[in-house]
């Protein structure tokens, strides 16, 4: 028993702990044309989530705009978005909020790394796909505001990627109309 120990004591001393070479970060990932074009892919699939263009979008604003008739029997949040008596706590609502700004934090983030990232100078259409990379970014974040301001009105505008946001940064107040139109 008293060899198990020693044996136990003595292997025990060499540090386990390894980088984990397979994680991804903001500093090793957006290292190429291909992941900045995988960011920019993830960016636009922000729009079929739900609350976006999956079946809520089309079926809330039909109801919104009154293209659907609400001469069926609604009941519930259906029947709340149909007579405009909605609240903030409206689950439709609250996944196209959540949605557009999950837009905008990708959009932001390949906007921060694509700026940052360096083409190969021997490779001059990477060039080119970063302006690009940083064009459609700059796109969705804004289509995601004109979404924003036209449905809520004064929301908080996040212009750019913060790594580790503090609350403040988080819990933003709402900006101004003409502040969000004057961004987009």
């Amino acid at each position: 028993m008293t060899g198990g120990l020693l044996i136990l004591s003595i292997g025990c001393k060499k540090d386990l702990s390894l980088p984990n070479k397979s994680a991804y970060t903001y500093d090793t990932y957006f290292t190429s044309d291909a992941a900045l074009n995988q960011a920019v892919v993830a960016t636009y699939a922000g729009l079929l989530h739900q609350g976006l263009w999956a079946r809520e979008w089309y079926y809330t604003f039909d109801l919104l705009g009154y293209d659907a008739k609400n001469n069926q029997p609604l009941v519930g949040d259906l029947l709340q978005m149909a007579q405009y008596n909605f609240g903030p706590d409206l689950d439709v609502m609250n996944e196209t909020w959540s949605a557009l700004y999950q837009i905008i934090a990708r959009a932001n983030v390949v906007i921060d790394r694509a700026q940052v990232w360096k083409p190969d100078p021997s490779k001059p259409a990477e060039a080119t796909d970063q302006t690009q990379y940083i064009a459609e970014a700059k796109f969705l974040r804004a289509y995601a505001y004109f979404q924003l301001v036209n449905c809520f009105g004064r929301v908080p505008l996040r212009t750019k990627y913060i790594p580790l946001p503090t609350p403040a940064e988080i819990n933003l107040a709402r900006s101004p109309v003409a502040d969000v139109w004057a961004f987009i």
